[in-house]
């Protein structure tokens, strides 16, 4: 029969209250740290739509310079209403990537919860040639950006 002090000598694993105080304290880590985490998720995505309104301000700023496309005012529309064929600012369509081409297309690259639920919006004055292009939840209404000159 085996003794007590050979049962402990071969006995290497852990028990099951060590186990269950190790998820414990787990778990505490875990709902702690988490919402710290999510915050510089959130941030980290806002800042990959600040991109993306870049590149599009760049885009109708190159299409604002080109002289037969250059619009007198454009007072905070939406994107659709200023890209596209016939529109004010045709040329800065053919000035996205690729993955861009088509104002959904670019809506579909947003990543943040502001940036997806949010419109793109251009507002230009001629007369001072101040060019704003951000995302808000409505015109004058700056969620995300703005990026201006």
């Amino acid at each position: 029969m085996m003794r007590m002090k050979d049962w402990k000598e071969n006995n290497k694993g852990f028990s099951l209250v060590e186990l269950i105080i190790v998820m414990a304290i787990m778990a505490i880590l875990v709902g702690t740290i988490a919402p710290q985490v999510f915050k510089y998720v959130e941030a980290s995505r806002e800042a990959k739509d600040i991109q993306i309104v870049h590149t599009v301000f760049t885009a109708v700023q190159t299409a604002i310079a080109e002289k037969d496309s250059a619009p007198s005012t454009i007072d905070d529309k939406p994107l659709d209403d200023v890209i596209g064929a016939g529109k004010p600012l045709e040329n800065a369509k053919k000035l996205l990537d690729s993955d861009m081409d088509t104002v959904a297309d670019i809506k579909a690259k947003a990543k943040s919860k502001k940036g997806k639920a949010g419109t793109l919006y251009v507002d230009y004055e001629e007369s001072t040639g101040k060019l704003s292009v951000y995302i808000g939840s409505a015109a004058g209404t700056t969620d995300i950006g703005p990026v201006t000159n």
